[in-house]
């Protein structure tokens, strides 16, 4: 527990104040490193012998579906398509189900990250935090409320420790301190509803996004995805959650835009 906390505490010194100082460039430092990371470990959950050349090539498809134009994505999405199927082909230690697998996880990640960059352009440090907040609020709460009162089992053959205590707790939590971030930030006034509405669907999507990963470590018979945070695991073991959750703020946000351009 103790090189749990270390770990966060060091990772929340030194994330929040490049996305706080250096806005533009800390941000994409931050997405560029974590990007790396998380890619090399959906690579090799897989199989390590994937080439290096592969491993670049799904990390580079992870930037370009994240920073391109709208009116380009499907062009850049059928390259990938085909660069999957070229890896396919050329080596036969990659299945049709890992292809798959490579394909979910790079429309997830850059998706994810398009909404971390639309949450901040519209709000700045502050739209990015409310997601971390209503994100990591409900994972520690969950986590500290499932050891203490937690009995009952919530999905056991995908995440043993979890509990229905634990969920529910974390759902509380991260919904009244979401509530409580909107009625301090007032900039989120316009369109309150919508945001809300945020507080309400995220804190369950966080934890769907956190089973998920769950479920992906349990099919490749893996405790971690990785060994990079001491008291966490891999890249991904930390963002699972976030994941999920800022694929579902970026579509919460175009509500948003429809209901203030009205």
């Amino acid at each position: 527990m103790k090189q749990r906390i270390i770990t966060a505490l060091a990772i929340i010194a030194t994330v929040f104040p490049l996305i706080y100082f250096f806005p533009f460039w800390g941000l994409r430092a931050v997405i560029l490193v974590f990007s790396a990371l998380a890619v090399y470990e959906i690579t090799a959950i897989i199989d390590k012998r994937i080439p290096l050349l592969g491993i670049i090539g799904v990390y580079l498809m992870v930037l370009v579906l994240s920073f391109c134009w709208e009116q380009n994505y499907v062009v850049f999405l059928g390259l990938f398509i085909v660069l999957l199927f070229t890896i396919d082909v050329l080596y036969s230690f990659i299945d049709i189900t890992r292809i798959a697998y490579l394909f979910l996880m790079t429309l997830m990640f850059s998706t994810a990250i398009r909404g971390l960059i639309q949450a901040n352009v519209m709000f700045g440090f502050t739209g990015v935090m409310f997601v971390f907040v209503v994100t990591y609020l409900c994972d520690s709460a969950a986590y500290f409320i499932g050891r203490r009162f937690g009995k009952h089992k919530l999905i056991p053959k995908v995440s043993p420790n979890k509990t229905v205590e634990g969920a529910i707790g974390g759902f509380l939590v991260s919904f009244i301190a979401g509530v409580v971030y909107l009625y301090i930030w007032s900039q989120f006034n316009n369109g309150m509803a919508v945001f809300i509405a945020a507080c309400i669907t995220m804190p369950l999507t966080g934890q769907i996004g956190d089973l998920a990963f769950s479920s992906i470590k349990r099919h490749f018979n893996q405790k971690d995805f990785g060994s990079i945070f001491p008291g966490h695991g891999g890249a991904l073991d930390r963002i699972d959650s976030l994941l999920f959750n800022f694929m579902v703020f970026h579509v919460i946000l175009m509500f948003y835009n429809y209901l203030v351009t009205r």
